[in-house]
């Protein structure tokens, strides 16, 4: 049975209603636009594997300058963070030139930075359930840098791989103690 309405009780698409639907949808349209790019402005990690490797040395000096005069807990992890992140990129430079002495020399320097973030943490008298900030950008810099350092690990032989499997487990431990530090399970009753 077709729907009939009666004189002026059809819904009404005037050119003022057409006007009004544009201008929600551009409104929306730079709401997303500006929160997109406030994301991306307030990103603390950048892509350093597209940068130079003079870049990256240049970035890793400032962020030891940095790191020395920082004192906030969570700026410094995510400045050793960010450190951990050159040191990554300097180990795959590594094994692409075959230097293996290389390679651990970085994985010491790496390793050295991320259990400085996690000690810094963990000393720093915060609470990780209620504030999260440095715990959590330690524990993602963690999930995501552990597939990084696997993929490293590929372009190894069997035995130059061992120091970053063992690595790879360390840092797996690290991050399993910040998720349980993050999100505490209740004690059996």
């Amino acid at each position: 049975m077709p729907v009939r309405f009666r004189s002026g009780s059809a819904p009404s698409f005037s050119r003022k209603h057409a006007i009004d639907s544009s201008r929600h949808k551009c409104l929306i349209y730079l709401l997303l636009v500006g929160f997109v790019i406030t994301l991306a402005a307030c990103s603390s990690r950048p892509n350093v594997f597209g940068e130079s490797r003079e870049a990256r040395l240049l970035r890793l000096e400032e962020e030891r300058r940095e790191l020395s005069r920082t004192e906030d807990p969570v700026e410094r992890t995510r400045i050793q963070i960010r450190i951990s992140d050159l040191m990554i990129s300097f180990m795959g430079d590594a094994v692409a030139a075959g230097d293996t002495e290389q390679v651990e020399a970085r994985l010491a320097e790496y390793r050295s930075a991320i259990i400085d973030a996690r000690d810094t943490m963990m000393a720093s008298g915060r609470n990780p359930v209620t504030d999260v900030a440095g715990y959590q950008n330690l524990e993602i810099a963690l999930r995501q840098q552990i597939r990084q350092l696997d993929d490293i690990g590929t372009g190894l032989t069997v035995t130059s791989r061992e120091p970053i499997e063992a690595l790879i487990i360390e840092m797996t431990e690290i991050r399993n103690e910040l998720l349980d530090s993050l999100f505490p399970t209740a004690d059996p009753v």
